[in-house]
């Protein structure tokens, strides 16, 4: 639940071994009034030191429609976060 808060939060997941994402892939809200302009993917393997892993161009509009994007990436981490 986020309680309302609707800025500067982020969705984690952390796995129960070490894996390497190549690519995800995002949708946004049916609602044109909400997109999702600026975001980024973060990984860490302690769960506190976390590196950017993909950086999405600004404006990069997550509207309705799947959308994948390719992470590019030789490492393994189990901590995945999506600011």
């Amino acid at each position: 639940m986020s309680n309302n808060v609707t800025r500067n939060f982020w969705i984690q997941v952390k796995c129960p071994d070490l894996v390497r994402i190549w690519k995800t892939a995002l949708r946004g809200r049916e609602a044109n009034t909400k997109k999702i302009e600026k975001w980024q993917l973060e990984a860490s393997t302690d769960d506190v030191n976390f590196v950017t892993l993909f950086l999405a161009p600004n404006p990069t509009h997550l509207e309705n429609e799947v959308q994948q994007f390719e992470v590019d990436t030789v490492y393994k981490y189990n901590c995945y976060r999506l600011l």
